[in-house]
């Protein structure tokens, strides 16, 4: 399975909406995400390995309480084989929106 299908499942268990690089569906709640591959721990000028830097963003209507979705989405990327997520609060009057950043290594 790859990286881009295990966030998107994991992620699944949290909100029905969720979608790779953009959202245009009727949904007020919902995530997106990115998976960026990079090269990663190198021995004799060589890539033993890759992590894909993972990006996971929910958005949601004002007065939304944030606290019980942030510890759902944070688990959830955690129990996909993440690194525990550094999370940004992007919000304005116009709505809720948290960036989640994360790591995971790539499996061949």
């Amino acid at each position: 399975m790859s990286t881009e299908e295990i966030i998107r499942k994991a992620l699944l268990t949290v909100l029905p909406a969720v979608e790779p690089e953009g959202y245009d569906g009727e949904e007020a709640e919902y995530l997106t995400f990115s998976c960026d591959e990079r090269p990663a721990l190198f021995g004799d000028d060589t890539a033993q390995e890759r992590v894909a830097d993972v990006l996971v963003s929910w958005y949601a209507p004002v007065g939304t309480n944030p606290k019980t979705r942030r510890r759902a989405i944070c688990k959830a990327l955690e129990e996909a084989g993440c690194t525990s997520p550094r999370v940004t609060n992007a919000s304005d009057e116009e709505g809720l929106h948290q960036s989640f950043e994360c790591e995971r290594e790539v499996e061949d």
